[in-house]
């Protein structure tokens, strides 16, 4: 009984409180929350608050106001209710204004002692900034030394999502500070194969190498072509037998005739006004100076552009790939190109997490540009904006910076339609035994020869599509076209007696006789402005006429 007496006792002691004591310690002034909210969203400074009056607030009103002010970056309030705020809170806090992109907020909750990796719904203040694409706020935070290996609930790394945006800086951001590139998501995929855009597959690529001091070739993040660079001639450039880069080389010279590469547009110029005979007589002029000794090429623009067409080619045919699924097909493009890319940097392709099962488009083009700075050198970057600059004019004043041999720019071209065809075969067939000679592939021979990889088999399928008949249709119509000359159009001497002779001699002829003798074929005009140096800015004026009357 004593026990039970001493119970009832203390509960008798403690003293009773109502409901209406409860609500009258919480008393929130609805017109000062009201104006505090308009302030922190309006960003309003100097705001005259009363600390003891907003501490007989609830938490929850308190925090509400707190995390509008973070939000919008009002750094007084923040100040004022700092003091107010659970400490636990400001980790959210802090990823609330890394969204936001609000350093001055993110230095204040960290001087309050704010956790800078704290994390909730699988997100921390790095990640929010990065998915944010704040820069700055990305910057601030790994100065801060904030864990650049976090990861969200996907898996995804700072340079996954980075990637994924398509942004730039914040990719170079995250390799400085030690991001791996191989690193896989829950997918199994590394950042380069989530990229949105070439320019961030491209940047990725340079930065690595940079940093891992594979960069062999002069390659920087930012562009050489920004900087005056020397222009070097490509055609001197050694490719030496039984290498990667020889195997990749002249596997597309001999693949041209395949998928009709010659007749497709590359929006590289002048090479784009180029016919399909053209282009061939030139590529395999390119090959027959790789396959020697030394060069006999005059270094000039188009041979240039010519060049830089070759790995054009090379993109088209990984993109075939990719879209056809040829899978199956031991001759795999990206394999090939992984190789010579390997070759040249000296490095493993895993360590930056690239494969042969990549199927990203947008990273084969930035790989297959930096196999060409072998090329071209630091004066890649220069020579890809001339030759994607369509006009003749504005690419002149790009290229003057980088001083070009003398006769750069006067490209006549070195093929004519008289020339006779049987040469012009032979020539190719000469190229494709050099190329039988130079590829280093052990491909099998199989029963059914349309579907042989090999190269014999592929060369007798596929001869017809290098002889040209463009160009030998083109030939036999000028030499019609001659003869109906010789014939009919027989020019006469004619001496003038007088100043209105000649005339006297015009208004006499017939309207047909007229046509006759003034009437110039399409076909010859071409042949005209192709014997000229101008023949790129006369065939574009041609083309726009034609397409005009059509």
């Amino acid at each position: 009984m004593k026990k039970k007496h001493k119970i009832v006792k203390r509960l008798k002691l403690r003293p009773k409180r109502n409901l209406t004591d409860i609500e009258s310690s919480f008393v929130v002034d609805k017109k000062v929350k009201k104006k505090l909210i308009t302030a922190a969203l309006e960003n309003k400074e100097n705001m005259n608050v009363d600390l003891i009056e907003l501490g007989r607030w609830d938490k929850s009103s308190i925090t509400d106001v707190f995390n509008v002010a973070v939000e919008h970056g009002n750094l007084e309030i923040v100040k004022i209710l700092s003091s107010l705020v659970d400490k636990p809170l400001f980790g959210d806090a802090l990823i609330r204004c890394s969204r936001c992109g609000h350093e001055e907020i993110a230095s204040h909750l960290i001087k309050l002692n704010a956790f800078l990796d704290y994390r909730t719904r699988d997100q921390t203040s790095l990640l929010a900034a990065t998915k944010n694409e704040k820069e700055s706020m990305v910057r601030y935070l790994l100065s801060k030394k904030a864990d650049v290996f976090t990861v969200d609930g996907q898996q995804n790394t700072i340079l996954h999502i980075a990637m994924i945006k398509g942004h730039c800086e914040i990719v170079k951001l995250a390799l400085k500070n030690g991001t791996m590139p191989q690193s896989l998501n829950e997918d199994e995929q590394a950042p380069i194969e989530l990229a949105k855009t070439e320019d961030v597959a491209r940047t990725l690529l340079t930065t690595y190498l940079h940093i891992s001091n594979h960069d062999k070739l002069g390659i920087h993040p930012s562009y050489s072509w920004l900087f005056s660079v020397e222009k070097k001639n490509p055609f001197l450039i050694e490719i030496k037998c039984d290498s990667k880069l020889s195997n990749l080389f002249w596997l597309v010279i001999y693949n041209l005739g395949q998928k009709k590469y010659l007749n497709l547009e590359y929006n590289l110029f002048p090479f784009d006004w180029l016919n399909s005979s053209e282009r061939t007589f030139l590529f395999y002029t390119i090959a027959q100076n790789f396959s020697q000794t030394f060069s006999h090429i005059k270094w000039n623009l188009l041979y240039e552009c010519c060049l830089f067409a070759i790995f054009e080619v090379t993109f088209q045919c990984i993109r075939n790939e990719m879209t056809e699924h040829t899978s199956s097909i031991s001759l795999k493009w990206r394999k090939i190109v992984i190789s010579a890319f390997e070759e040249i940097f000296m490095l493993e392709s895993c360590n930056f997490g690239l494969s042969e099962k990549c199927g990203t488009v947008h990273v084969w083009r930035p790989l297959i540009e930096l196999i060409m700075h072998y090329f071209f050198h630091s004066s890649f970057w220069r020579t890809k904006k001339m030759f994607k600059c369509k006009n003749i004019f504005e690419r002149i004043e790009l290229t003057k910076k980088s001083n070009p041999p003398d006769l750069y720019y006067r490209i006549p071209l070195p093929i004519n339609s008289f020339e006779n065809p049987k040469i012009n075969s032979m020539q190719i067939k000469q190229i494709i035994k050099i190329c039988q000679k130079k590829i280093k592939l052990d491909i099998n021979h199989s029963i059914h020869s349309h579907y042989c990889p090999c190269l014999k088999c592929y060369l007798v399928i596929n001869e017809e599509l290098f002889l040209d008949k463009d160009a030998n249709l083109f030939c036999k119509a000028i030499n019609k076209n001659l003869e109906s000359l010789k014939k009919n159009n027989i020019l006469l001497n004619l001496r003038l007696r007088s100043k209105n002779e000649l005339s006297k001699f015009w208004n006499s002829i017939s309207i047909d006789e007229k046509w006759t003798m003034t009437e110039i074929r399409l076909i010859e005009l071409k042949e005209i402005i192709a014997s000229t140096h101008d023949w790129e800015t006369l065939r574009a004026a041609l083309d726009s006429y034609i397409k005009v009357i059509r």
